[in-house]
C-alpha cells in the first residue's frame, strides 16, 4: 500500500495531495469541489516481535465519529494447513482516544504531542446556543478542519500522540512466522448508524510474517551553493512512499552533527493560486519536484559545512541519517565598480581610457574592458587577462569605427564577480576600405536568369555589396547593375532572352558601415546557356547477327555534343531509351552499337538523338524498321496433358519428350486462380505430379526447357486445370 503521512493529510487542507485524506479533485475550471466519500487510510508494519497499525479517516466529521464510536479491529491468519484462515477479533471494545483523565496522567510521556492531542479533543467548549446560520456554521467547520489537521500532525510524529488519538494499535500476538495476516479497521456499529444512513469505510492491510520492516534514509543530492547560503535538496521518498518530515544536521568537521531544526521539517506544496502569483515559487517547485529542499545560511564562505537528512514516517520513526553531503557558500558579491570612466580619440589610430578606483577591495582582482557596436552591445572583451588592480588607464591600439565605437569596464575580484559602468563612446572615424569579395561563382539558366554568390571579406563592418556586370573582359564595360548596396551576398540577375552573346562577366564590390568602397573582385565569367539543338545524328547501317541487332551510326556534328542515346521501338509502342553513348566512347565515327536484348520473331525500328552539354537534344533520326529472327532457337515443349485424381488429390502433367543431346532439365511453373506464376518443380523426366491439389482452386501450369550451354527454351503454352 503506498503511503502518505498523516502530515501531509495536514497540509492537504491547503491544497497538498495526500493518500490519508484524498485531496477534492477540482480543475482550474470548476468552482465547486467534487465531495469525497468517507474513507479510513490504513498502514500496517510488521517489526519481527509485532505489527503495528496506523489509519486516519479522511474527513473531519468522518474523524470526529470515530471519537464517539471508536473502531473495531479485525485480523484473519492464513497458512498452508488453514487458507481458509482464522478471524479474530482484536478489539473486544472499541478503541477510542484517552480520556481526558488518561492524558493528564500520561502527559508525561510525551507532552508536546499528548498535549495537542487533548487540547484538539477536549479543549474546545460545546456551545449550547448555537444558531445555525451561514456564519455559526462556517465557524464550527473551520474549527473542525483545525482539530482533525493538528491531531493528525501530532499523531504524525508522536507514537503517544498517535495512541492518545486512538489511531494506532499494535499487535503483539504474531507467533507463525510463515503466516499471512490481513488486518481491517472500521467504526464500530451503534444504533444512531441505523437512522444517519452515514456511509462507513473499511480499511485493509495485508502482513507477511516472516517479512520484518526495514529502514532506509533519505538520499541526498548535491547542494546549491549561494553566498553565504546553501540549499539542500534530497528525495521525498521513505520506506512506504514519502517521509512527513525530516530532521536536517549540521557539522563544521564532517563527526559532530547538531540539529538545524528542533521541530521536524514539513516540505508542502503551496497554494497554487499562490504558485501563479509568485514566478520564483513556481520555478523552484517546478525544478525539484517530488523533491524536498531546505536553505540554511552559514556564517562565512569558502569554509566545509557538512549536512545530513534524517526522515520520519507516519509511525514516527526516524530514519538513518543519510550520507553526509559537504556545502560550502561562495562569494557572489561584486566590488565597487570604477568611476569617472573616460576615452580620449588620439590621431583616430587609438583610444585612451581612463578611469578611478578609490575603494579597492581586498579580493579585487582587476579590470575588464568590452568593446561594443552600440551602447546596448553585447561588449566583448578587448584583452585575453585581467588588467591589473593598480591599472587606471589602457590603450586600445585597434579600435573598430561602428563595430566597436563604445566601451564599457567592470570591477572583478577573485571569485569572478563583476561590476560594470555605464558605456561610453569612443568618437573614431573608419577611413579604411574594406577587401574586396572572393569565391564569386554564378550559373545561367534557360529563362536568361544568371544566379551569384560570393564570399564576404573579413572585415567585420561590412554593410552591403554592388555588383557590376559587362558583355566584354574589358574593365571599361562594366555598369553597376544594383541602384543601391545589398546586405545578401547572393543575387539574381535577369538578361534578355534573345541575347546573341556566349558569355557575361560579373564583378562584386563590398562596402563598409563609412561608406568605404572595397576594390573589384576578380572578374567571373558565366556562360549563357545554348538554345540551338545539335545537329542529327544518321543510322548509316543495320545488321543482324545471331546476338541482336548492330547499328552503324553517323555521330552528330555540332562541338558541344556530350552524348548519343539510342531509341527503340516494338511493334506500335512507345519509343524507349536503350543505350546512352558519352562522347568519350564515342570518338569514332561511324559509331557501332549492337542490341543483344532483343526477342526472335519481333518488328523493331530504331532511331538516334544527340544531346549537348545545355541538355538540348537534337530531332530524332529516320527511324529504320527490323525484323529480329534468331537462327539458334531452343526448341520447347509444345503441349502438355494433364489429369486429375480427386481421390488422390493430385495432378499428372505429361508432355512429349525433348531430344537433343544439349537437353538438361524441365522447369515446371503453377499459377493458382490467376495468380502469377512460380516454379514448383524440376525433372529430367517429360512427367510430374503435383500432390499438393486442391479442389477448390484453379491451376495453370507452363514449362520451359533447360539447355546444358546455360539457355532455356521459350515457356510452353498454358494449361489450366479447373475445379
Amino acid at each position: 500500500m503506498k503511503k502518505i503521512s498523516l502530515l501531509l493529510l495536514f497540509l492537504g487542507f491547503l491544497c497538498v495531495g495526500n493518500a490519508f485524506a484524498q485531496k477534492a479533485n477540482v480543475s482550474q475550471k470548476d468552482t465547486l469541489p467534487v465531495i469525497q466519500k468517507p474513507k479510513i487510510m490504513l498502514l500496517a508494519r510488521n517489526y519481527g516481535d509485532s505489527v503495528v497499525l496506523r489509519w486516519s479517516p479522511n474527513m473531519p466529521a468522518y474523524w470526529l465519529m470515530g471519537t464517539v464510536r471508536g473502531y473495531i479491529i479485525e485480523r484473519t491468519e492464513y497458512t498452508k494447513d488453514n487458507q481458509q484462515g482464522t478471524r479474530q477479533l482484536l478489539t473486544p471494545k472499541p478503541l477510542k482516544p484517552w480520556t481526558f483523565e488518561q492524558m493528564k496522567n500520561r502527559l508525561a510521556e510525551d507532552e508536546k504531542g499528548i498535549g495537542v492531542v487533548g487540547e484538539m479533543l477536549y479543549g474546545y467548549p460545546n456551545d449550547k446556543k448555537f444558531v445555525a446560520d451561514f456564519f455559526n456554521i462556517k465557524k464550527v467547520s473551520q474549527e473542525q478542519n483545525i482539530r482533525f489537521t493538528t491531531t493528525l500532525t501530532a499523531a504524525e510524529f508522536s507514537k503517544k500522540a498517535a495512541d492518545a488519538a486512538g489511531l494506532r494499535f499494535v499487535d503483539k500476538s504474531i507467533k507463525k512466522k510463515d503466516a499471512l495476516y490481513t488486518y481491517k479497521v472500521y467504526l464500530a456499529e451503534t444504533n444512531i448508524q441505523a437512522q444517519s444512513k452515514v456511509q462507513v469505510d473499511t480499511a485493509q492491510a495485508v502482513i507477511e510474517a516472516g517479512q520484518s520492516f526495514l529502514t532506509f534514509a533519505p538520499f541526498v543530492e548535491k547542494p546549491e551553493n549561494g553566498d553565504r547560503t546553501t540549499t539542500l535538496i534530497w528525495q521525498r521518498l521513505g520506506p512506504e512512499g514519502d517521509f512527513s518530515a525530516f530532521y536536517i544536521e549540521k557539522s563544521e568537521d564532517g563527526k559532530n552533527f547538531k540539529r538545524v531544526n528542533q521541530t521536524p521539517f514539513v516540505m508542502g506544496k503551496p497554494d497554487p493560486k499562490q504558485l501563479e502569483k509568485d514566478t520564483l515559487l513556481k520555478a523552484q517547485f517546478a525544478k525539484w519536484e517530488n523533491k524536498a529542499f531546505y536553505v540554511d545560511s552559514l556564517a562565512k564562505n569558502y569554509h566545509k559545512y557538512y549536512y545530513r537528512i534524517r526522515g520520519i514516517d507516519s509511525f514516527g520513526e526516524e530514519s538513518k541519517p543519510s550520507e553526509s553531503i559537504v556545502a560550502m557558500g561562495k562569494d557572489l558579491t561584486a566590488p565597487k565598480s570604477p568611476d569617472d570612466f573616460r576615452a580620449k580619440n588620439v590621431n583616430n589610430t587609438s583610444i585612451v581610457l581612463t578611469w578611478k578606483k578609490d575603494i579597492k577591495e581586498p579580493d579585487l582582482k582587476g579590470y575588464v574592458i568590452g568593446r561594443g557596436a552600440t551602447v546596448n552591445g553585447p561588449f566583448k572583451p578587448i584583452t585575453q587577462h585581467i588588467i591589473p588592480p593598480n591599472a587606471l588607464t589602457f590603450t586600445d591600439i585597434e579600435p573598430q569605427a561602428y563595430i566597436g565605437d563604445y566601451y564599457i569596464i567592470a570591477s572583478v575580484d577573485t571569485a569572478g564577480n563583476l561590476a560594470y559602468t555605464l558605456p561610453i563612446a569612443g568618437g573614431i572615424e573608419d577611413r579604411l576600405p574594406p577587401s574586396f569579395p572572393t569565391d564569386l561563382v554564378g550559373k545561367a539558366d534557360s529563362l536568361g536568369r544568371v544566379t551569384l554568390s560570393w564570399k564576404s571579406p573579413n572585415n567585420p563592418d561590412v554593410a552591403s555589396f554592388k555588383i557590376y556586370r559587362s558583355y566584354t573582359p574589358a574593365n571599361q564595360y562594366y555598369n553597376q547593375i544594383t541602384p543601391v548596396g545589398i546586405s545578401r551576398t547572393t543575387f539574381t540577375d535577369t538578361l534578355a532572352i534573345k541575347m546573341l552573346n556566349e558569355h557575361v562577366y560579373y564583378r562584386v564590390v563590398a562596402i563598409d558601415l563609412s561608406n568605404n568602397h572595397s576594390a573589384y573582385s576578380e572578374p567571373l565569367n558565366v556562360k549563357l546557356p545554348d538554345r540551338n539543338p545539335p545537329t542529327t545524328p544518321v543510322i548509316k547501317e543495320v545488321l543482324v547477327t545471331d546476338k541482336g541487332v548492330s547499328l552503324l551510326i553517323l555521330v552528330s556534328e555540332s562541338e558541344d555534343v556530350v552524348s548519343h542515346i539510342i531509341f527503340r521501338k516494338e511493334g506500335n509502342n512507345e519509343w524507349v531509351s536503350i543505350k546512352e553513348i558519352t562522347k568519350e566512347q564515342s570518338i569514332l565515327s561511324p559509331l557501332m552499337y549492337e542490341d543483344e536484348s532483343v526477342a526472335s520473331n519481333k518488328a523493331y525500328q530504331y532511331a538516334v538523338v544527340a544531346k549537348d552539354d545545355d541538355g538540348l537534344l537534337s530531332p530524332k533520326s529516320f527511324p529504320i524498321p527490323v525484323k529480329y529472327f534468331r537462327k539458334t532457337d531452343y526448341q520447347g515443349v509444345s503441349k502438355i496433358d494433364a489429369k486429375v485424381d480427386s481421390e488422390k488429390k493430385q495432378i499428372t502433367l505429361s508432355w512429349s519428350p525433348i531430344v537433343n543431346q544439349l537437353f538438361s532439365h524441365y522447369l515446371i511453373y503453377r499459377a493458382i486462380n490467376g495468380g502469377g506464376l512460380e516454379m514448383v518443380a524440376s525433372s529430367r523426366e517429360s512427367n510430374y505430379v503435383d500432390k499438393d491439389y486442391k479442389t477448390e482452386n484453379n491451376y495453370q501450369y507452363v514449362i520451359k526447357v533447360a539447355y546444358q550451354d546455360g539457355k532455356f527454351s521459350m515457356l510452353s503454352e498454358r494449361i489450366t486445370v479447373q475445379k
